[in-house]
């Protein structure tokens, strides 16, 4: 969970920092780590037109006495909106875990994503699928990774 503080004026430029906290909700090791983590996260993004351009950084130290793991992410978007609530983007999630022998380290994707917005009622929900081959990986990681996506988008509540 990241939370951003923004300057209150925003212009073309739309930035944030603040912290990411990780909680231990994993069932799995083999989906994610079943510890608390805490770190600073950043966020930039740029909207001319139909083009929303940006990125996101952030490093995750666990707060556990137990395991111990450091883990940087870091996410480029590039998205182009059609008419309808339809758009294609480039979103890879690209990790590398501090901890790990450095040839097992990075994890590089590179793919293409398509989605659209679309409303169930008066509720917004954003639907994505798409696919990523990994450029650079551990050797236990496979070639490529799909996602599928469903968000809803609430209603601001100010």
């Amino acid at each position: 969970m990241s939370l951003f503080f923004t300057p209150s004026k925003l212009g073309k430029f739309i930035w944030g920092a603040g912290p990411i906290i990780q909680l231990p909700t994993s069932t799995s090791d083999q989906v994610g780590r079943n510890r608390f983590g805490i770190g600073p996260s950043v966020v930039g993004v740029v909207m001319t037109g139909p083009w929303v351009i940006g990125g996101l950084v952030n490093n995750v130290w666990t707060i556990s006495k137990h395991e111990n793991f450091n883990n940087l992410l870091i996410q480029y978007f590039v998205n182009y909106n059609f008419s309808h609530g339809i758009y294609i983007n480039s979103a890879p999630i690209i990790t590398n875990n501090w901890n790990a022998e450095k040839s097992q380290s990075w994890v590089v994707p590179f793919g293409l994503n398509v989605g659209k917005v679309f409303f169930v009622g008066k509720l917004p929900l954003n639907f994505s699928a798409g696919f990523n081959y990994n450029v650079v990986k551990p050797d236990e990681r496979g070639p490529w990774e799909t996602r599928f996506q469903l968000q809803f988008i609430l209603p601001r509540f100010y």
